[in-house]
Parts: structure tokens; sequence; C-alpha cells
């Protein structure tokens, strides 16, 4: 019963906030967590697409020997 009181009191009365409120987390850190986070997906993008562009350009230049040999 006592947590009902608690609530309703709670609830009722208005109790002015002195001094500046500080953040419970730093804002600057989380931007640089997400652009490093950002840089890092767009690194391992880049890296997967030159290594299927390397892949492709080997198959591209097997095919041609193949069909200037026939």
């Amino acid at each position: 019963m006592e947590a009902k009181d608690a609530a309703a009191e709670r609830a009722e009365t208005f109790v002015a906030v002195e001094g500046a409120v500080e953040e419970d987390v730093p804002g600057g850190t989380l931007l640089l967590a997400a652009y490093g986070a950002l840089w890092l997906v767009l690194m391992l993008y880049m890296v997967r697409l030159l290594r299927l562009h390397r892949g492709l350009s080997t198959r591209v230049q097997d095919l041609r020997r193949e069909l200037g040999e026939s």
C-alpha cells in the first residue's frame, strides 16, 4: 500500500530541479562512434566490391582468351 501512496504523492506534487541537468551519455562520444561505424561499414563494402571486380575481370580475361583461341 505504501507504493500506491508514494506514486500518488509523486504525481500530485511538483519539485523544481536546482542546477544544470547533466547528460548521462555524452553526445560527442556517440557521434564519433556512429561515424566510426559508418566508415568501417563503407570500407568493408568497398573491399567486397574490389574483390568482386577482380574476380570478374579474371573471368572476362579467361573468356576472351578462350574465344581468341577457338
